[in-house]
């Protein structure tokens, strides 16, 4: 499993809790320290979380994050349907910098 900014904070959650399912992780910028005024940085997310469910917003932030032209349709679908308050709870921990699971600590 490969993990890119908040998809690296991911891959640690999944293969912290299934470690039978991910046995590999590779990781790119997970935050592992909290993010200055976090307070103000959950209130964006908040206030732009609904763009996630945007078709044109997904699309502009594949192309930023460099999905491949295979993959388009699954990231979009996968943006387009993750529940607001999912995405708030999971920018949330990224954020804040907290770690999976003790023995990742």
């Amino acid at each position: 499993m490969a993990g890119f900014s908040l998809g690296a904070q991911l891959a640690l959650e999944l293969a912290a809790f299934h470690p039978e399912v991910v046995t590999r992780v590779v990781i790119t910028s997970a935050l592992t320290q909290g993010i200055p005024l976090p307070g103000l940085s959950h209130w964006l997310v908040r206030l732009t979380a609904p763009l996630a469910r945007q078709t044109w917003f997904a699309k502009l932030q594949a192309k930023s994050l460099y999905i491949p032209d295979d993959l388009l349709d699954d990231y979009i679908r996968t943006s387009t349907t993750l529940p607001g308050e999912s995405l708030i709870a999971l920018t949330r921990a990224n954020a804040d910098g907290r770690k999976g699971h003790r023995r990742w600590g």
